[in-house]
């Protein structure tokens, strides 16, 4: 489960330290921009990419204090022209060279034009606005302090539907370098029931029972968060929706994560959370704890939320999310995965096994699980024994729990400790 550890009330993020690690204020709208333009277009040492041999080996871009260009920002989108039209290149003939060029020249040229009018839009409103790149740190320590007052009276009036805590995000350096931290606004489930419904209809069709515990969680980076706030002039409610974008939508520039998790009996799985955590590991879906989560057709809603950071009004979809599939809809989970076997919950609903057929025993995708159990285990701690109506129907069940002879209970012992000495020496 979840660490409920640094919470919003008591923990006190270093954005002294943040502002030093990272761009803080106006300048980081822009600065984003510059980054992303030269790790796509000129080589960085120590780095390759999807571009490999037409990065240019030329100087970086970079803007002034009063947001013009640093000296030699030419000669490097020459180089990069140059790389881009792979004149580079060796060729068998002049004619090649030109085909190259001509083939290739539309669509990386209009592409490059584009990405430098964006940035040099924001560099003229800037010039034109009289900004100034300066140190921030003031400002992203009051901004900090509206944002944290802001959360606080979310969580104090929320009824306990959510916590919210602050994780720092370290380098994986020695150093431990400060990246950022991630606020986590975590919403926590146990013993759900899931309604089960046709599109569009208020007729249940059966109510799905999945023991365990597990959460969803927000995450956002505070260096995001602190530089939105700012931009709107320290005004939560005019964060402009075009920034509220979630890690799908841009890998670079993402707003906020959703991640999840449920615990239940092995081979239980939530229709709309990952099975594992590899689905968005290009996003960084890499923790157990936080694997992708679907939210379906209710982006739009969530992403209203987030704007207006309401996370208390964020339960209700939340909530839905956790306790609703519809026959519409295709999540990541099939719905017969969140249980086991004929559970009692679903005993004598003929309608629901029309749609959704009966498994046979020796079908069942808790049948290793329960091979794998010693002694009473099965008895006594099983999905079977506790939910299965067609567990006296099951061979590997019967034979699990029955009553095992004195030599039987022995030789067990023996084999298990056999095999835990064989694991000691390993």
């Amino acid at each position: 489960m979840q660490d409920l550890g640094n919470s919003i009330t008591t923990f006190d993020p270093d954005i002294i330290r943040l502002v030093d690690s990272i761009n803080i204020g106006p300048q980081s709208t822009v600065s984003e921009l510059i980054e992303d333009f030269n790790n796509k277009y000129i080589r960085q040492e120590g780095h390759v990419n999807r571009y490999y041999n037409l990065q240019a080996p030329t100087k970086n871009l970079g803007i002034t204090k009063k947001f013009y260009w640093k000296p030699g920002a030419y000669d490097t989108i020459k180089d990069i022209l140059w790389y881009q039209g792979e004149m580079h290149k060796k060729a068998n003939t002049l004619e090649k060279v030109v085909q190259r060029v001509q083939d290739n020249s539309n669509w990386r040229l209009r592409t490059i034009k584009n990405e430098l009018y964006a940035i040099e839009s924001v560099l003229v409103s800037f010039r034109q606005r009289g900004v100034i790149m300066q140190d921030n740190t003031d400002d992203a320590v009051e901004a900090w302090e509206i944002i944290r007052n802001h959360l606080i009276h979310q969580y104090e009036n929320s009824n306990g539907a959510f916590h919210i805590t602050i994780e720092e995000h370290l380098s994986d350096t020695d150093n431990d370098d400060l990246l950022d931290y991630y606020i986590n606004i975590s919403y926590l489930y146990d013993d759900i029931y899931m309604e089960y419904k046709h599109h569009n209809s208020d007729h249940r069709i059966a109510e799905i029972f999945m023991p365990g515990e597990g959460h969803l969680t927000v995450k956002i980076p505070l260096s995001r968060l602190l530089n939105l706030t700012l931009l709107a002039s320290n005004d939560l409610t005019k964060l402009n929706m075009s920034d509220i974008l979630c890690s799908r939508q841009n890998n670079r520039r993402w707003f906020y994560k959703i991640g999840g998790n449920y615990e239940s009996y092995d081979g239980i799985e939530h229709p709309y959370i990952s099975k594992t955590t590899g689905h968005w590991n290009q996003n960084g879906y890499t923790d157990h704890d936080f694997k992708y989560v679907c939210v379906g057709n209710m982006e739009t809603e969530i992403r209203g939320c987030l704007k207006s950071l309401d996370f208390i009004s964020l339960t209700i979809f939340f909530d839905r999310i956790m306790t609703h599939y519809d026959t519409n809809t295709g999540p990541l989970n099939r719905i017969n995965e969140s249980y086991h076997g004929e559970p009692s919950f679903l005993e004598g609903n003929e309608e629901y096994y029309n749609i959704i057929p009966k498994t046979s025993t020796s079908n069942c995708r808790y049948y290793h699980h329960l091979d794998e159990m010693i002694g009473d285990e099965a008895r006594s701690d099983s999905y079977c024994t506790k939910w299965c109506t067609i567990k006296d129907k099951c061979d590997l069940y019967i034979s699990k729990t029955r009553t095992l002879s004195k030599e039987e209970v022995e030789r067990i012992a023996l084999e298990q400790a056999t095999i835990n000495a064989a694991r000691r020496i390993q």
